[in-house]
């Protein structure tokens, strides 16, 4: 079981991320009326400003996600326990409402109800669980994948330039999410699309292709010319 302070700083991360997003429109639109600049590329911008920003806080709260499908990866991956993955989601998920509240409480009920949209006009159930599933693999398997390199600016590099080239091949599908818990932080709140819509597309696909990347990344032993035994990643 994951230390409690562990779930608490899960809850609050999820938290703070869907609450800082959710000012990412109206912060976008000032820069550009005060810029020219496009909006795509202040939105992106300001994403990932916001991710490194992130990563710090994770790392000061002990190694904090506030992605279910990260943690699922990693429990794929042999690197977590099953039951404290299934805890850690549950209280990423609770952060992830908890900072949907918070956003609420500050743009108004009316205020985000763009943030649950779903699928995007003329995209079907099955385009949509392929996309997130296909992009939830690719973030997870770029993510577990480059925990281990030994230059952290080697690391972000990897997973901020995935993470963009990702949102920008899902723009048109599903947003797109990758995030199961901001996923139903807005579903929870303003109901956008269906409850089939909303677990097949944002909880099925993700997370299977979650699991996938992980077990990609699984640590075998393969014996060395000198019967020695070290880790390989398959």
């Amino acid at each position: 079981m994951p230390p409690v302070r562990l779930l608490l700083a899960d809850l609050a991360v999820t938290a703070v991320w869907v609450f800082s997003t959710s000012f990412l429109s109206d912060a976008t639109m000032q820069i550009v009326s005060a810029t020219g600049a496009s909006d795509l590329t202040v939105s992106m911008t300001l994403l990932v400003l916001g991710l490194l920003l992130m990563s710090p806080l994770c790392d000061g709260l002990g190694g904090a996600c506030f992605n279910p499908a990260i943690s699922v990866a990693f429990a794929a991956a042999g690197k977590e326990a099953i039951f404290e993955t299934l805890l850690r989601t549950a209280f990423q998920t609770a952060g992830g409402v908890a900072g949907g509240y918070t956003a609420i409480y500050i743009h108004g009920e009316g205020g985000l109800k763009e943030l649950s949209i779903g699928l995007r006009p003329g995209v079907s159930l099955t385009e949509g669980a392929v996309c997130e599933f296909i992009l939830t693999f690719l973030s997870c398997i770029t993510v577990v994948w480059s925990v281990g390199m030994k230059s952290k600016t080697t690391m972000l590099t990897a997973q901020l330039g995935s993470a963009v080239l990702l949102i920008l091949g899902g723009l048109n599908y599903t947003g797109p999410s990758m995030n199961p818990a901001v996923s139903f932080c807005w579903f929870w709140h303003y109901e956008g699309h269906t409850v089939m819509e909303h677990g097949m597309v944002f909880w099925v696909a993700p997370i299977v292709g979650a699991v996938l990347a992980g077990m990609l990344c699984i640590e075998t032993k393969v014996k060395t010319k000198h019967g020695k035994r070290k880790p390989k990643m398959n």
